[in-house]
Order: structure tokens, then C-alpha cells, then sequence
């Protein structure tokens, strides 16, 4: 059952449905309703103003597609059903491209400039406060299971005489520390991949990145030196830059 109804004097359609034998309101995916929002804008700019017939054949496409998705949205509510909003949440951003370019060929500012699917974004910027302290807002605080089973394993490598050492993986040759220093490091760096690929995905792989134990990318090292390392970076220029592609998405946010 679906009913009309208005919140902050902006008209939304809410469906009610029985999900996991409770009763649930579910809206529209806001990704796909901010979409159908510009879209539908254009096509009444096209019918009453530009009076052109290409483009508003297209935008009318479009419309039914994202009524399609949206219909597809409310009934992809199950627990099981992860897979398919995330597939529908890829089809919305392909047509966010295709408005965009559609938005440049003929004029359309409203779409050639659409706004960031994430919550964190304006333009192609995290917004304050998110910003700064990125890796604190943007990457795990802890580990998964399989990586502090990882960390114990690593850990064995011990001193031959005294068991309260670990091997330092960063020195050359190995040095041996007290295990109560040892902390995980991150090869690349997380400022590295933060720059080069975790600004433009979403929060699951930002996640399988610090976590990685199966491509060499975790060694252990004594906080001092990683720290030093830290040091290193940052006196080499290395900074979270806030930039951030079409593709990142941050917690909360639509995958």
C-alpha cells in the first residue's frame, strides 16, 4: 500500500510493507527520487520553454526508468535482497552520468551540474567537518577477525631468546621490539590509497583494504617506527586530500 503525504512541505510517496513479518514505511531511494526531481524539471523546462524534441524524447525515457527503479526500490526491502538495491544504486548513477551529458549537450545546467550522491559531498569536496581527520571518518577504527587472526599468527615470529619481542618487519635488517608496541602498518600507506582509490569507492572496499592480509599489504611494526614512517609521509607532502570522485560513498550513504 503507497499514500501521498507531505513532510516539510515537500510531497514524498511512502510505501507500506510487511518485511520480515513486521510493518515497515519505506520511501524511495533519495538518490532516485532527487533524480526523478531534476529530471522531471527539465522535461516541463523542454515542454513550456525550449520546446525541443530530442532531448525531451530522452528525458521522458529516462522518467519511466527511474519510476521503474523506484518501484523495483520499494519492493527490495528484504534482508536478502542487498544484492539488488546495490545493482539498482548502479543503474542510478549510470543515468546520473547520462543526465549529466545530456545536461552539457543541450544547455541543461540544473543536470550537466548535478549534485554528489554522497551526504559528505558538495561538488567534488567532502564538506565540513568531514573534510579533516578523513581517515578517521572514512576508514575502520578496528579490525575483522581474520585480521587480528593475522596479527597473533605474525606475532609467533618472536625473538629466538626472549619471547617478549616481536620481529619488526619495517627495519632492515629486522629488529626485534617489545610485543607490547607492536601495531599494524599499512603498505600502501592509507593517506596513499586514500589519494589514489579510496576516494572514489564506497565504504566496503576502503574496509577490504585495511584489512588485506592476503596481498602483503599489513606487516607488523613497533609504534615508534610507525610513527617515524608517519613522520616520513608527512614531511614528504603526504596529506588526506578532500577531493573526491563520482563513485566514493561514505557511511550511511546508498551503495
Amino acid at each position: 500500500m503507497s499514500a501521498q503525504v507531505v513532510m516539510a512541505h515537500t510531497n514524498h510517496r511512502l510505501t507500506f510493507m510487511v518485511i520480515d513479518g513486521e510493518p515497515q514505511v519505506i520511501m524511495s531511494s533519495p538518490r532516485g527520487e532527487y533524480l526523478r526531481t531534476v529530471t522531471a524539471a527539465a522535461i516541463h523546462r523542454e515542454e513550456h520553454a525550449a520546446g525541443r524534441r530530442i532531448p525531451l524524447r530522452r528525458l521522458n525515457r529516462i522518467d519511466s526508468e527511474l519510476r521503474g527503479l523506484n518501484e523495483d526500490w520499494h519492493a527490495a526491502q528484504g534482508k536478502s535482497d542487498t544484492e539488488k538495491r546495490s545493482a539498482i544504486n548502479r543503474r542510478l548513477g549510470q543515468i546520473a552520468d547520462n543526465l549529466r551529458s545530456l545536461g552539457k549537450e543541450f544547455g541543461i545546467e540544473d543536470l550537466e551540474h548535478l549534485g554528489h550522491a554522497s551526504r559528505y559531498v558538495e561538488g567534488n569536496r567532502l564538506v565540513p567537518p568531514w573534510d579533516t581527520d578523513i581517515r578517521r571518518w572514512f576508514y575502520p577504527s578496528g579490525y575483522l577477525t581474520a585480521t587480528d587472526t593475522w596479527r597473533a599468527a605474525e606475532l609467533r615470529l618472536r625473538h629466538p631468546t626472549d619471547r617478549n619481542l616481536f620481529r619488526d618487519e619495517s627495519t632492515t635488517p629486522h629488529s626485534y621490539e617489545p610485543i607490547a608496541t607492536a601495531t599494524i602498518d599499512h603498505k600502501p600507506r592509507v593517506v596513499e590509497h586514500w589519494n589514489t582509490a579510496g576516494n572514489n569507492t564506497v565504504p566496503v572496499v576502503r574496509r577490504d583494504f585495511y584489512n588485506d592480509v592476503q596481498a602483503a599489504h599489513l606487516q607488523l611494526v613497533a609504534g615508534k617506527n610507525n610513527s617515524s614512517d608517519g613522520a616520513v609521509a608527512r614531511a614528504m607532502g603526504a596529506r588526506f586530500h578532500p577531493t573526491v570522485g563520482k563513485d566514493f560513498r561514505g557511511p550511511d550513504d546508498e551503495t
